[in-house]
């Protein structure tokens, strides 16, 4: 997907998600991800969900998301915080 450069997925229900695996892979175009609101208490997949997304992706997060902000510690991509009107 080479033409997808922003997501909003902040009101997204993932309470009962539980596989995450490669969910964005391949996004080589997104420059900025909305997961504000992703709630990852039953994820037990998400290898390899940013796999091929660009390093300098912004990627709006709460305190929470410990398992996904795991995924991106290799990116050198922003986390900023949600209330910085990236809605």
């Amino acid at each position: 997907m080479n033409v997808l450069t922003s997501l909003n997925l902040s009101i997204f229900e993932t309470s009962k998600v539980t596989r995450m695996k490669q969910m964005f892979y391949g996004c080589k175009s997104l420059q900025y991800i909305n997961l504000e609101n992703f709630l990852e208490n039953g994820l037990s997949s998400y290898d390899g969900m940013f796999d091929e997304v660009p390093d300098n992706v912004v990627i709006c997060l709460n305190e929470k998301n410990s398992k996904i902000l795991s995924k991106i510690q290799n990116k050198k991509c922003y986390n900023i915080d949600c209330s910085d009107n990236w809605r």
